[in-house]
């Protein structure tokens, strides 16, 4: 017990003396506070000790102070653990210890999950990918690297994202790549393309990253969250209650319409649209829908719903055949459930 405070003191001394400055004494805060039970303490030291290792390329020295923070932080510290296996990949990585590299990526599946950190996700789904292309399976890299970039993409993690892509990119080979712009051009799209632009070259792309780039901009307030709860409620009292509401809205019709514009900026073109749709209670309804654009075209469509009720297909196929051209440039029929298109 005696021997436990000394080294307390010893280590406690060494911050105060060396305040600011604890980098220069990590790996002597370390053995102390491991001695004298300070786990916490220890841990982070520990943790600190094997980041400035790794940074110096003294790869198994990284690795010891990670596996002791790691054998010191509580296993219900699951961010903390995710941290430094996170860390211990990579130096495993470093030294091409497959095996070990592919443990820790196991396990930080399974922390990514319990976190329901889709980040986390996105980052282990990258990691995997890198160690499949280094293993030789070339399918499950493709497969991984696809999955991050779509997780990262939905985390708004765009170092992630581009270098997912990036890697898919690289396996895939391609002999051209469509680079988009749009209107994500100010977020992480320059950086996907920076990263496919790299892989295609053939050179180094794993450290494109988003300059300036922090996750807490990123962090949904706690307002908005109680918004989407509050309308998740009000959605599903309005499905549950579905019936009730159809046999308000519609009565006793036996088709509805509506009618709507719309218009294409792109082309400059304006279009007024008539929808009429079967009500019924075996299928989504048969729909049709007369187009006319102030291009001075007409068209007559008639769609069949997937799985489509008998009677709905005998009066979508009447009404196509019934429908002559005349005042129309065409008619089509679609059939979802058949996949069958038409057209006169």
């Amino acid at each position: 017990i005696e021997r436990s405070y000394l080294h307390e003191d010893v280590g406690n001394t060494l911050e105060t003396f060396y305040e600011g400055r604890t980098d220069d004494v990590a790996v002597e805060l370390a053995r102390h506070f491991t001695i004298s039970g300070l786990d916490v303490k220890a841990a982070h030291y520990h943790r600190r000790a094997g980041e400035l290792a790794a940074a110096r390329y003294a790869h198994d020295e990284a690795i010891q102070h990670f596996t002791a923070a790691l054998a010191l932080t509580p296993t219900s510290d699951l961010a903390v653990r995710c941290q430094l296996l996170f860390a211990r990949e990579a130096v495993y990585n470093w030294q091409g210890k497959r095996a070990a590299q592919s443990d820790d990526l196991a396990a930080l599946a399974e922390l990514a999950a319990a976190l329901n950190n889709r980040r986390a996700h996105a980052e282990v789904c990258l990691r995997r990918a890198n160690h499949a292309r280094l293993t030789g399976d070339y399918q499950a890299a493709q497969t991984q690297a696809l999955e991050a970039a779509m997780l990262a993409e939905q985390a708004g993690d765009s170092s992630v994202e581009a270098q997912g892509y990036a890697l898919l990119n690289e396996r895939l080979a391609p002999h051209i790549a469509v680079l988009e712009g749009g209107y994500s051009i100010e977020q992480a799209l320059p950086y996907v393309n920076v990263g496919i632009i790299l892989a295609m070259a053939g050179l180094d792309y794993s450290h494109v990253r988003e300059p300036d780039y922090d996750p807490a901009d990123f962090r949904q307030p706690p307002e908005i969250t109680r918004a989407v709860a509050e309308e998740t409620e009000r959605v599903m009292k309005l499905w549950k209650n579905r019936a009730g509401l159809k046999a308000n809205l519609i009565g006793s019709a036996r088709y509805v319409k509506r009618r709507k514009a719309v218009y294409y900026d792109t082309d400059g073109i304006s279009e007024q649209q008539e929808e009429t749709v079967r009500v019924c209670d075996d299928c989504g309804g048969l729909v049709m829908i007369e187009s006319s654009a102030d291009t001075g075209r007409r068209i007559f469509a008639v769609i069949l719903p997937g799985r489509c009720c008998p009677v709905c297909r005998q009066n979508g196929e009447m009404f196509f055949e019934r429908t002559n051209r005349g005042k129309y440039d065409r008619v089509y029929f679609q059939d979802r459930e058949r996949d069958l298109f038409l057209t006169k």
